[in-house]
């Protein structure tokens, strides 16, 4: 294995000394016209690819729809959302997160056996 990673590095070495493999790109300071983005704590233009920050209070801007289902969306008797000649799924209610479902600790503590005459009287 040592002589698998000495010939690699001597291979590595003579391609270097060739001209083959480029220096690292951070060794030399960066080519006239490239600029680095500045921090996104900073305001300005959107950049291109980012979304604009979400819109708070107030009449919706221009294009930008309420957050409230389209028209043709209904609220059906089981409070889901279905567009108009769809049934509810068979079987009735499908939960949100498949699996088993979620326990919850018990209403009141369970008691813990004790000792006869160490008993308290329950709340």
């Amino acid at each position: 294995m040592e002589e698998q990673a000495q010939s690699l590095i001597d291979k590595t070495m003579a391609a270097f000394q060739l001209g083959k493999i480029p220096p690292t790109p951070f060794s030399a300071p960066p080519p006239a016209g490239a600029m680095i983005p500045p921090p996104r704590s900073l305001p300005g233009p959107p950049r291109p690819g980012m979304m604009p920050a979400p819109h708070i209070g107030g009449p919706p801007p221009p294009g930008m729809m309420p957050h409230a289902p389209p028209a043709y969306l209904s609220y059906n008797s089981e409070q889901t959302l279905s567009a108009p000649g769809m049934r509810p799924p068979m079987g009735g209610h499908v939960p949100m997160m498949p699996g088993p479902p979620m326990m919850r600790p018990p209403a009141r503590p369970m008691m813990v056996p004790t000792r006869p005459g160490m008993t308290r009287p329950d709340r």
